[in-house]
């Protein structure tokens, strides 16, 4: 990613963690350019935007382990997808970066934890 205003869609069943995430990420300066509560709407999202990433829920609705994040980077392998997971996931979130993502971010979020990750991002 490089200097700019920075767009994302967040991908998760649960309309608080969607809210967090999103003034998360606007403290940052960076774009929500959408958001969806399950798999297959988020993909399609993702190809409708083409965002510069993805925040995406480990257990998204609607979809096999890992189906979403595979479909993305299926069809575009320069994809930036960082997984949301929940304290307790560590072996989803080794797995889920074995099949490319880049990054995870664990719930709820901290804020001095988000910035950190976004620095490295960018």
């Amino acid at each position: 990613m490089d200097d700019e205003a920075y767009t994302y869609i967040v991908i998760d069943d649960r309309a608080d963690v969607r809210e967090m995430v999103k003034g998360a990420f606007s403290e940052l300066g960076c774009e929500c350019v959408g958001e969806a509560a399950d798999g297959p709407s988020g993909a399609d999202l993702y190809f409708e935007e083409f965002p510069d990433f993805v925040l995406l829920d480990i257990d998204i609705p609607e979809t096999e382990r890992f189906d979403t994040l595979k479909e993305i980077l299926e069809d575009d392998p320069e994809a930036f997808v960082v997984m949301l997971s929940v304290v307790g996931q560590q072996s989803e979130v080794i797995e889920a970066m074995k099949h490319g993502a880049v990054d995870f971010l664990t719930k709820p979020l901290s804020m001095p934890i988000v910035r950190e990750k976004f620095q490295e991002w960018i």
